[in-house]
């Protein structure tokens, strides 16, 4: 009997630590994807504001081009008069029509939008600066060098608080002090990403890494708050449905 239960409290043992493993394995799979997510949001928003960009500049040309009539789009001759001398023989007069313009194709319009692209940061539109700084910042914390990631991403959003990348870039600190276990410190960090950035897009996991910083600490109230605050705003997000997941399981576990 005392062998039989010492072999139950192994395999109780083996599994405990089977289901911590699959547990920090699927907090590795969500983090890197949230990664993911962010590199395509980030994509998402240059390849927008490049059409903006290119579209805007399109826009003032048809703004200073002259009207046409109906009878300018139909095939109209022009002479140039030209002395016999110059053309050793030839007519007098070339004699041209609109059939030989040539349209923009595809490959004018893609080096237009580059041109566009690339004028508009030099003016400061994208402020390459900001750029620059950010994705080194965001590289040290792919790296997992999370303390001078921290110090990189505060000084980013110190020096270009109205970026567009500036609420990516508090979250990312947040995740940083979240991956060092130092949970209290992700936690503040994930509100005030909820707190200054309500519009940004980072807001839901926010609130969910928010809510799960508050489990680790053991503090189910701010936890509950945080989860039902997520639901209650984005209740549509994916992060949302993953709330929903965690608040069944407070709620199975308080029972």
């Amino acid at each position: 009997m005392t062998q039989s239960m010492e072999s139950l409290e192994r395999l109780n043992a083996s599994l405990r630590m089977q289901q911590v493993e699959m547990a920090r394995r699927l907090e590795d799979l969500s983090n890197s994807i949230m990664v993911l997510q962010d590199r395509l949001e980030t994509m998402k928003v240059a390849s927008e504001r490049a059409q903006k960009v290119y579209e805007s500049k399109e826009s003032k040309k048809i703004k200073k081009t002259k009207l046409f009539h109906k009878e300018d789009l139909e095939p109209q001759e022009t002479f140039l008069g030209v002395g016999d001398s110059q053309l050793k023989g030839r007519s007098s007069k070339l004699r041209l029509t609109n059939s030989d313009l040539v349209p923009i194709d595809k490959k004018v319009k893609e080096e237009t939008l580059s041109k566009a692209v690339t004028e508009n940061a030099e003016n400061g539109g994208e402020q390459p600066e900001a750029i620059l700084a950010y994705n080194e910042a965001y590289k040290k914390f792919e790296e997992q060098n999370y303390t001078e990631a921290v110090k990189s991403l505060e000084e980013f959003v110190r020096q270009f608080p109205n970026h567009v990348y500036s609420d990516n870039a508090a979250f990312w600190i947040g995740e940083s002090w979240f991956r060092s276990r130092e949970f209290e410190k992700a936690a503040n960090q994930f509100e005030r990403v909820a707190r200054d950035y309500p519009s940004g897009n980072k807001v839901p996991d926010a609130l969910l890494k928010a809510g799960s910083c508050y489990l680790y600490m053991s503090k189910p109230k701010e936890a509950r708050e945080a989860l039902e605050k997520l639901i209650t705003l984005y209740p549509q997000s994916v992060a949302a449905q993953k709330a929903k997941g965690s608040l069944a399981e407070m709620i199975h576990e308080k029972s």
